[in-house]
């Protein structure tokens, strides 16, 4: 139990340091330094940790290409998101995902998961709840999408085939959690490489100039990529033995824990209505994976 509780922090610390990246840094450049160092710290893991690398198989090497890509479209769209809106409200929108990756299990595993009314009746209590979030008033009165939320709901549908894939192999022994963390941030940090230099290419910015890196530049990246390779080493060690819904139970408290290590270290506050709007979606969550 620990172990969860170290990794539902060390996931909030990660979210309140990619709050402060978002905010002062470039979003590219950010992904690409993150990624730089989560592929250094996992791949040195793998040699000390005598791991073999992965026999890849052709034909399943479909599944960790769409890895690759939803975790990097998640990323980019939460950093997106946090660039505009409270850190909190990010990670409720964010956190469908556990509704999303229900359905995707009766839709593809229709033999694990038993569809009930009452958690149909919590997905709509929950969906019409982050729907505060993704609408808002224009000068004119009229409601609008927030087009910043719906970065954060692409995140959310993001993560659910992201989560849902590594459980897949993960559960089916295709390849172990330490070879799932290396292979999947190393080739994301392939995909960081080729957006990055796309956007140097599109803004006509010197790559010389834009790999420098400042002292609050370097400390960000590396606690953010420290955070997240020990946060995904726990995630997928407890994926091996405990059960989807369970680790999503311990993940979900940090839609708590997140909004109150942000106010203490970037002192960004909530207002009321935000406080209850996130609180009942807590209760929501936790009633709906009980």
């Amino acid at each position: 139990m620990i172990y969860a509780i170290i990794w539902m922090i060390l996931t909030s610390l990660w979210s309140v340091i990619s709050k402060y990246i978002s905010v002062n840094f470039d979003i590219y450049k950010s992904l690409f330094y993150q990624y730089l160092f989560i592929s250094f710290y996992a791949f040195a893991f793998l040699l000390l940790s005598w791991t073999p690398f992965l026999n890849f198989d052709l034909k399943i090497s479909w599944l960790f290409i769409l890895i690759w890509f939803f975790w990097y479209s998640g990323i980019w769209a939460l950093y997106k998101a946090l660039k505009h809106l409270n850190n909190a409200i990010v990670m409720v929108i964010a956190f469908t995902y556990v509704f999303l990756s229900y359905f995707l299990n009766i839709f593809l595993i229709w033999d694990i998961e038993k569809f009930s009314n009452l958690k149909l009746v919590l997905s709509i209590v929950y969906f019409l709840l982050i729907s505060l979030f993704l609408f808002e008033r224009n000068e004119k009165k009229k409601i609008k999408i927030n087009k910043y939320a719906v970065y954060a709901f692409i995140t959310s549908v993001s993560w659910t085939i992201y989560y849902w894939i590594n459980n897949f192999i993960i559960k089916n022994q295709i390849a172990t959690p330490v070879q799932m963390i290396f292979y999947s941030e190393f080739f994301i940090f392939i995909y960081s490489i080729i957006f990055f230099s796309i956007f140097l290419f599109n803004n006509k910015i010197n790559l010389k100039n834009e790999l420098k890196l400042n002292k609050s530049q370097v400390i960000s990246y590396l606690s953010v990529a420290l955070f997240l390779f020990t946060g995904w080493l726990l995630f997928f060690i407890w994926y091996k033995y405990v059960s989807w819904n369970i680790v999503n139970f311990i993940w979900l408290f940090s839609v708590i824990t997140t909004p109150i290590l942000t106010f203490i270290f970037l002192k960004e506050k909530l207002n009321s209505k935000q406080i209850a709007t996130i609180f009942l979606a807590f209760i929501v969550l936790v009633l709906f994976i009980l």
